[in-house]
């Protein structure tokens, strides 16, 4: 499981539950997967872009050779939380053949970073958002799944009472949805 802080945080803000992957673009107290700089607001906003898919990539190549060095069962999941979500929708779209599936929590992603894909097999994803979330607004989270569901076909979008936050009952779904994961890929025949 590769697992994917949120903006300006780090892996104690996940409770502890996942290990975490750190880039090294700090922000407060924490870090975050892209920051763009520029003399106008759109060379930021290219530049965070840019930046955002070289990380992507970079996580994807990653995930690759840690499975070529030390082969599990099947292949990586990603979860991500808030920015980290907005990692993890763009590694399952643009990444598909490197996941067994996405899970995201409380994140979204710009439509731009869609842009020129096309309906293909993906990985499944798992969504879940506070409904009062004030950071990224459940529209948001409910767009980019209608998106991505545009792309692959599979995603299951889940609401819970509370707002940008993993609650107890999220991590709980998780763990349930990879046992079942498992248990139907080894029922395949797949490692």
């Amino acid at each position: 499981m590769i697992v994917l802080h949120g903006a300006g945080a780090h892996e104690e803000d996940l409770d502890g539950v996942f290990e975490d992957w750190q880039v090294p673009v700090r922000m407060g107290r924490g870090y975050t997967w892209s920051r763009g700089e520029g003399t106008t607001q759109r060379e930021a906003y290219e530049a965070d872009r840019q930046m955002f898919r070289k990380v992507a990539d970079s996580l994807a190549v990653a995930a690759a050779e840690v499975a070529n060095r030390y082969p599990t069962e099947g292949k990586a999941m990603v979860f991500g939380f808030s920015a980290g979500a907005s990692m993890a929708w763009y590694l399952g779209a643009h990444h598909p053949d490197r996941f067994d599936a996405i899970f995201v929590v409380a994140g979204d992603l710009d439509s731009d970073l869609l842009e020129d894909l096309l309906p293909a097999s993906r990985p499944p994803f798992f969504a879940d958002h506070g409904k009062r979330d004030g950071v990224v607004l459940i529209s948001s989270g409910h767009k980019t799944a209608r998106a991505i569901e545009k792309l692959a076909g599979r995603v299951v979008f889940e609401e819970f009472d509370g707002g940008h936050t993993v609650p107890p009952s999220v991590r709980a779904d998780v763990e349930v949805q990879i046992r079942q994961l498992r248990v139907g890929s080894l029922a395949m025949g797949r490692p």
